[in-house]
């Protein structure tokens, strides 16, 4: 029994890879296919691994690692090149989407289904965000330069907005009494802004001055390495002493070590550095941790769904509502944010679409708000199915806007004169 987790493990890792590979095949996110086989593996389905519902397990802490991971390589990856080429762009986009979005899934949340104030503010602050996975999936082999950086710029504008709710709203839930008073409110996001400035603005100079330091040859490498993950796990730390989740520190962590390695550099060499260490971060996360975490998720919902009271009349219309909600509330919000930045009608249906998708941030988010008890266990499974939804929709319908507009770029043309 103490090794029973080795077992679970190998069944996560190699459903998980096989039904990820699959979907990866069919160019959607892997991690559809982990989520699914976490919840085929739990005992809603197969039974193959089984424990209670809040029973730690080793499993959990490989998780927990895997969420800290996925936030440092998601602060990696953060494009800020797209993001400086397209400054206004991107931030009046990002923010309007994020506002449009959030006002959009906050009222039915709160007045047609009747969620409580927190869990209304948690999910609507949650699924207000746009995964840049996604949206770099869908511009891996598009020809349009202009919308792909437009939009890349505006989800990182989207993730720095949605950290800043999601710390806020979880602070508030961390209340002792879980109260709104209004001073609270306003001293919690002042904690939270000074925070984020502390760790971009201030710190980052000083931290980029030890990176310039450590990255000078190749011998080097290694010591940068090890600078990031302990950084990482130093700013997880300090973020949970300002009454922040540690998943926020380490995607903080992530963007200072990406914001330096975007920089231009004497021969390039940071920009060799930070891609290394993407080299290095990457792989083992995608092949291990992952699958666990996200494996960890479908398995957290399998249970849920085997021993809660979650019923399939309070999902399926949350589901069916969650889904119009999340498209219409990036479609409206950043088709406005592009207009009012005088691209077209097209190019702002374009890039409202191209912004719908959730993805790894979601379930991260997700899996913290269900420990914190913000959120019940059937908003848990609704929005994971939602996620996923989002993830296979969105190319489809970004493909099917692209070709609509070429049609009528053709027939416009096509017209005499």
């Amino acid at each position: 029994m103490e090794l029973e987790y080795l077992y679970w493990l190998i069944l996560l890792l190699l459903f998980g890879r096989a039904l990820g590979e699959l979907f990866r095949r069919f160019d959607f996110q892997p991690l559809i296919g982990e989520v699914i086989a976490g919840l085929i593996l739990g005992p809603a389905v197969l039974g193959l691994i089984v424990f209670s519902a809040g029973e730690e397990t080793p499993l959990e802490y490989f998780s927990q690692f895997g969420i800290i991971m996925l936030m440092l390589l998601a602060g990696l990856i953060t494009d800020f090149e797209s993001f400086a080429e397209n400054k206004i762009s991107s931030i009046v986009i990002g923010a309007v989407g994020v506002v449009v979005s959030f006002i959009i899934v906050f009222l039915p949340l709160r007045f047609l289904f009747g969620l409580d104030l927190l869990a209304s503010l948690f999910l609507a602050a949650v699924l207000s965000n746009t995964a840049i996975e996604v949206c770099a999936g869908i511009f891996i082999h598009s020809p349009n330069h202009k919308i792909k950086n437009i939009v890349l710029g505006a989800s990182f504008v989207d993730d720095i907005i949605a950290v800043f709710l999601i710390g806020i709203v979880s602070s508030m839930v961390l209340l002792p009494d879980k109260t709104l008073d209004i001073m609270e409110i306003v001293w919690l996001a002042a904690r939270v802004i000074i925070f984020l400035f502390l760790a971009l603005v201030v710190v980052s100079w000083p931290l980029e001055k030890l990176f310039d330091k450590l990255h000078k040859g190749t011998e080097e490498f290694k010591w940068m390495l090890t600078t990031t993950f302990i950084l990482t796990f130093l700013f997880a730390l300090v973020a949970t002493w300002v009454d922040l989740h540690y998943v926020i520190g380490a995607y903080i962590a992530g963007l200072i070590v990406g914001k330096w390695g975007s920089k231009v550099g004497p021969l390039l060499r940071r920009r060799i550095t930070w891609r290394r260490i993407v080299d290095d971060v990457d792989p083992p996360l995608r092949a291990i941790f992952g699958p666990i975490f996200f494996g960890y998720i479908g398995l957290s919902a399998s249970i849920l769904i085997a021993e809660g009271d979650t019923s399939v009349g309070v999902v399926v219309p949350l589901i069916t509502v969650l889904v119009i909600l999340v498209f219409a509330g990036k479609i409206l919000g950043c088709g406005l944010g592009a207009k009012i930045c005088r691209f077209t009608n097209n190019e702002s249906f374009t890039i409202g679409v191209a912004m719908c998708g959730r993805g790894a941030l979601e379930l991260v988010l997700l899996s913290f708000g269900l420990e914190i008890e913000a959120i019940s266990e059937s908003q848990f499974i609704s929005v994971i199915i939602v996620t996923l939804f989002t993830i296979v929709l969105t190319p489809i319908f970004y493909t099917l806007s692209v070709k609509r507009s070429e049609k009528k770029k053709t027939k416009s043309s096509e017209k005499p004169a």
